[in-house]
């Protein structure tokens, strides 16, 4: 029995044991962040929903903290508890305090509806503050679109405690974003201040009003020199309507000469509206150097900032930048567009905590010697092939010039180039004949030797025969249906329109007839015709000729008559010889065939009586 209970109680001793270490575990990974909300210590374990006495929430209320982005949110939220922190001679007190000395510790408080933050004294405290950010080097910003109205209680009376009382104090930058509002006032210290701090207060595009008290407040100008929050114990910034600045414009800015040394004035400039901007004193980027050798022209180039002991250098590139801030009421937009001396220049907008700068390059400075110039003949472009004009190129300088004094420099190389083109000229349309083949409108590049459809020379014609409109089939023109006597001396002819060059041959009747001996042939455009020998070959009748060439053969049809002998003789007997004498030739010719012919009846007679007396035999 001893040894079960003894067992029970070693067990139990464990798990104390077990429940003690895991507390300890837990404990040992909170992470605190160095920031008080309400005299609450922000922590890992409250960050989603910092709650305490001294935080009341109104409806949907709620203070948050993200750490990544050190952001504090601060949602319809009232805050009336303090912490007491160490600060010079004894203790001081802060709606909140940021004490984080990160590298990227600046403290973004995010504002969303109505807040309020309200300051008082401790049991021993002598200042009293709002916000305290105690992070040397890292910048306080509001963003949100809602209201944080900051009250500080009044500090310790006595001049031997050198009490304050601000309602928001940053050893840097306090930012504030343009659809905030801030309203700070202070209370009674020896130093009072609705806002304090070291170095500037940014509200961009936000109207700011400030004085001793809100009924004595008036619009202040933050971007002037003569401004300083730490004289007004009430100020309120809120969102202002804006113009936005279209053009910044600097003039007067030397150029660099070898020898000189830059110049660090403040230079001439006007904007769009005008009078919408002041430029920024800060020297430290007015001018920049850089060498040919390790100029690039990117992002990676490393310039090297010059003073007023410094000279320009040949072999360098120099770059002149200015900086500028709008004025109160008006934006610069990331698009403003800007000029130096009248160019066109490079235009960097504005960041946190940095202005826009306008900024150009100079160079490389080059030391004055003589040209030693080549010409560049003129090479003329072809169709497929780019040209240059004449130019002159210095081998010292490597520059080129357009003249052969060297005294007018040709910047943009490009402009030499001569592009490629066509030289079209147009072809006009014509009509093919038998005699002549036609073509379509067309252009042809007297350039290339290429034809196109266009005269841009964008849709080539492949081949010829695409542009030929060939020739069309001949056809007689003169002779068909002829007629003609086969006896007749009289040549006859058939004229086709083809082309005299085209000729091939004649036929009649299918037949191939023999040149120069059944036809002649004669230009104009073919004329061929019929000899009297072989037109009395013919048979009486109808027949085809035709005229053969390289576009076709040309037809026509031709009638051929022949008179009897008998037919002859009669028209002959008809005539009347008693008014005319029979020609010579004719008369001949009718002896001649009446001789035959009694010859022949002789010949008939002698045979009949043969034949007669052989019977009888």
């Amino acid at each position: 029995m001893r040894k079960r209970i003894i067992g029970i109680l070693s067990v139990l001793v464990c798990l104390c044991m077990v429940c003690a270490l895991h507390s300890i575990t837990l404990r040992a990974e909170e992470t605190k962040y160095n920031l008080w909300v309400g005299g609450v210590e922000v922590t890992s374990e409250n960050k989603d929903n910092i709650t305490g006495p001294g935080i009341n929430c109104g409806e949907g209320g709620k203070v948050s903290y993200e750490p990544t982005s050190k952001t504090l949110t601060l949602n319809n939220v009232n805050i009336t508890g303090i912490y007491s922190f160490r600060n010079g001679l004894g203790t001081d007190s802060a709606g909140i305090y940021y004490a984080d000395d990160d590298s990227n510790a600046s403290l973004n408080i995010n504002l969303i509806g109505t807040n309020a933050i309200y300051g008082h004294l401790g049991t021993s405290d002598i200042s009293s503050y709002g916000i305290y950010n105690d992070s040397f080097g890292r910048n306080l910003t509001f963003t949100g679109n809602g209201s944080l109205t900051i009250e500080a209680g009044d500090a310790i009376s006595g001049d031997e405690y050198n009490s304050w009382s601000v309602g928001i104090y940053s050893h840097r930058y306090v930012i504030i974003g343009a659809d905030c509002t801030i309203t700070a006032t202070s209370g009674a210290a020896n130093t009072s201040a609705a806002i304090y701090n070291y170095n500037r207060l940014t509200a961009t595009h936000s109207k700011v009003t400030a004085g001793a008290s809100a009924e004595t407040a008036r619009e202040v100008d933050i971007t002037s020199d003569d401004f300083d929050s730490r004289y007004y114990k009430y100020m309120k910034i809120e969102p202002a309507s804006v113009q936005s600045v279209t053009a910044i414009n600097v003039t007067g800015v030397m150029a660099p000469v070898i020898g000189q040394a830059p110049d660090f004035s403040t230079p001439s400039f006007n904007s769009t509206p005008d009078n919408a901007v002041t430029v920024e004193d800060n020297i430290n980027f007015r001018w920049l150097k850089i060498s040919k050798d390790s100029y690039t022209g990117t992002s990676d180039d490393i310039w090297t900032p010059m003073t007023s002991d410094d000279t320009f250098e040949a072999d360098y590139y120099y770059r002149y930048g200015v900086e500028f801030r709008e004025k109160v009421g008006y934006k610069i937009p990331a698009n403003v567009t800007g000029t130096i001396n009248g160019s066109a220049c490079t235009v960097i907008a504005a960041s946190e905590n940095y202005p826009v700068m306008l900024r150009t390059v100079f160079g490389p400075l080059t030391a004055d010697h003589t040209h030693n110039l080549t010409l560049v003949p003129e090479t003329p472009a072809t169709c497929t092939t780019t040209g240059n004009m004449a130019y002159y190129t210095c081998d010292g300088c490597d520059k080129w010039f357009s003249d052969s004094a060297g005294t007018t420099e040709i910047t943009v190389h490009s402009s030499v180039v001569i592009e490629v083109k066509h030289n079209p000229v147009l072809v006009k349309a014509e009509e093919a004949t038998a005699a002549k083949e036609g073509n379509i409108k067309y252009y042809h590049c007297e350039n290339c030797g290429k034809d196109y459809y266009d005269e841009a020379g964008t849709e080539e014609i492949a081949t010829k025969e695409a542009i030929v409109i060939r020739k069309l089939a001949p056809k007689i023109i003169d002779g068909n249906n002829a007629k003609l006597d086969k006896f007749s001396k009289e040549p006859v002819s058939f004229r086709s329109d083809a082309a005299f060059a085209d000729f091939i041959r004649v036929e009649v009747d299918g037949k191939e007839l023999v040149k120069n001996k059944d036809y002649t042939l004669k230009e104009g455009s073919i004329i061929a015709t019929l000899t009297p020998e072989f037109t009395a070959t013919l048979t009486a009748g109808e027949h085809t000729l035709g005229i053969v060439s390289v576009s076709g053969t040309a037809l026509a049809s031709f009638t051929v008559t022949a008179d009897s002998v008998s037919d002859t003789v009669s028209d002959s007997s008809a005539v009347d010889n008693s008014e005319k004498s029979p020609k010579t030739g004719e008369n001949g010719d009718i002896i001649f065939r009446s001789f035959i012919l009694v010859i022949s009846l002789a010949a008939l007679c002698i045979t009949g009586l043969n034949l007669k007396s052989k019977n009888n035999n």
